[in-house]
This record gives structure tokens, sequence and C-alpha cells, in this order.
């Protein structure tokens, strides 16, 4: 079966054809410097034993996705899970970072305040220098 030639991640239907046309590329040997490989509209995913790190591998490759399913910003939207763990999700936007509390807060509200005169060699009054 085809894989639908531009897949919508918000049909269901469209979903269902592309994950049933995935393909899984096996190494020809032990000999073969490739990995295992199982790909679905242009993303490869790769799950193996690495004897050099004593563990199981999984990586995945987005790089030669189906151009409909990535975003404006050029990311693919992607949940990764071990078991029921959900351990990536690019799915949703950071939180806004936290409005600064304490003395850093204190120290902006500070620093607006401050006005520094220019013309003067930038110095706030108390550090300028009078000659009389």
């Amino acid at each position: 079966m085809l894989a639908p030639r531009n897949p919508s991640l918000s049909d269901a239907e469209q979903c269902a054809e592309a994950n049933s046309a995935a393909v899984f590329h096996a190494m020809r040997g032990p000999d073969d410097e490739g990995l295992p490989c199982l790909e679905i509209t242009g993303i490869l995913v790769f799950a193996y034993l690495d004897a050099d790190r004593e563990a199981v591998g999984v990586s995945a490759h987005p790089d030669t996705t189906d151009e409909q399913l990535v975003r404006a910003d050029g990311t693919v939207p992607t949940v990764v899970e071990i078991g029921d763990t959900t351990v990536f999700d690019n799915l949703t936007p950071p939180p806004a970072p936290a409005q600064p509390t304490g003395w850093k807060a204190r120290f902006r509200r500070l620093t607006r305040r401050t006005h520094w005169d220019v013309p003067t060699g930038g110095l706030p009054p108390s550090h300028r220098t009078h000659y009389y």
C-alpha cells in the first residue's frame, strides 16, 4: 500500500494509511554498516543494540520528512515515549520565562528609574566631578 502523497496529522484516515505503508529496512547481515530502520513519511527511526555503550539505541531523523508534516519553524511535531512515560514533546510551546523576583526584580525597577545624563559623560549626578 502506498502512503498518501501529502499526509495530514489531523486526518486519522491519512495517518492510518501512512502508518500501514511504513517500511522496515533490516541490516543485510552482521557486516552491514547500516542499522535497522523504520521509515514512515520520510522519517527514519533507528532501533539497535549498541555494544560500545552497552545499551539499546533509538534515534529519529526527521530531516527527510514529507514537507506536509514540517511546521513553519522547520520542526516536525514529535512525541517520544518510553513505556508510558513521555520523554520528549515539542507539540506545545515552552512556557514563558517567569518574571524575576527578589533582588533581580528590585534591580530592574531601579535601573528603569535611574536617568543617565548622556551629555555629561553618561554619569549620574552623584558621580560627576565639579571643578570650581
